[in-house]
């Protein structure tokens, strides 16, 4: 019976004989499926969720317009990668130029609105 460690020599075993090398995502990117599959998949599947959430959102559009007002969507800059700004376009949820009116930002009377 042999101790623990003993009959193995750590030693005779090399940076070679541990597997193939690892390989980055960037070598990975630039395959078959990268560049033709991945590509299609991915707008079909867009196509496919924008179909299913359509009614979804035309809903959404129609009750935002009914209690707050002909402009339903807004459009916000955000800064992405690299300081690039690209553009989101949201559901408004505030009534327009809020600052303007007399609407209290602030309840004091009611502890769960702050």
């Amino acid at each position: 019976m042999t101790s623990r460690g003993e009959g193995h020599d750590i030693t005779a075993v090399g940076i070679g004989s541990l597997g193939p090398p690892c390989t980055s995502t960037a070598a990975r990117r630039h395959g078959a499926y990268a560049r033709t599959w991945k590509p299609c998949l991915d707008k079909l599947l867009s196509i496919f969720l924008i179909t299913l959430t359509a009614p979804l959102m035309a809903l959404i559009a129609l009750l935002v317009r009914a209690s707050l007002g002909p402009s339903v969507i807004f459009r916000q800059q955000q800064v992405g990668m690299h300081g690039d700004s690209f553009d989101v376009f949201k559901f408004r949820t505030m009534l327009p130029d809020r600052r303007q009116e007399n609407v209290p930002i602030s309840f004091p009377d009611r502890p769960e609105y702050s």
